[in-house]
């Protein structure tokens, strides 16, 4: 008798471990009929990515030959009006911290001293930074390594 209650024991707690660690339904990702179903990027995202690709072309071109790519400001403006994804909302701090990186973007763009371009462009990077850490912080260990020391 006692070793049947053990017995029971023994598969109560494989049970219970088993179904523990079966994901369930809605924890596995969204399935179509031909396989995983892909989140939209937004228009936010996709402008971000375009950002990040210009400012590691303008870190590249300081860092390496001292001469770097131009980046026409006015198209970081769309950034006030992209749709962004549903959990991020543009306010009024999204709008300051946006104002400061095109600022130093604009430094950037109008110098031609190195010592100051290094400035500005560290400069905008850490205003990407100090956004994202409030409204995107996934990406700000990508945005970090920007910098140039």
């Amino acid at each position: 008798m006692r070793q049947l209650s053990i017995l029971a024991t023994m598969a109560a707690l494989v049970a219970i471990v088993y179904f523990s660690c079966t994901p369930k339904a809605e924890d596995t990702p969204s399935e179509g009929k031909d396989g995983p179903v892909m989140r939209e990027v937004s228009e936010m995202v996709s402008l971000m990515f375009e950002m990040e690709a210009d400012m590691k072309m303008i870190r590249s071109g300081l860092v390496d030959d001292s001469t770097y790519s131009q980046v026409e400001v006015n198209v970081y403006k769309k950034f006030f009006t992209a749709k962004t994804s549903k959990d991020v909302k543009i306010d009024s701090v999204f709008v300051v911290k946006g104002n400061a990186f095109l600022k130093e973007l604009h430094r950037l763009s109008n110098t031609n001293a190195r010592d100051s371009a290094f400035t500005f462009f560290n400069n905008a990077v850490n205003a990407c930074i100090t956004c994202h850490e409030n409204y995107c912080p996934g990406p700000v260990a990508r945005i970090k390594k920007l910098r140039i020391e």
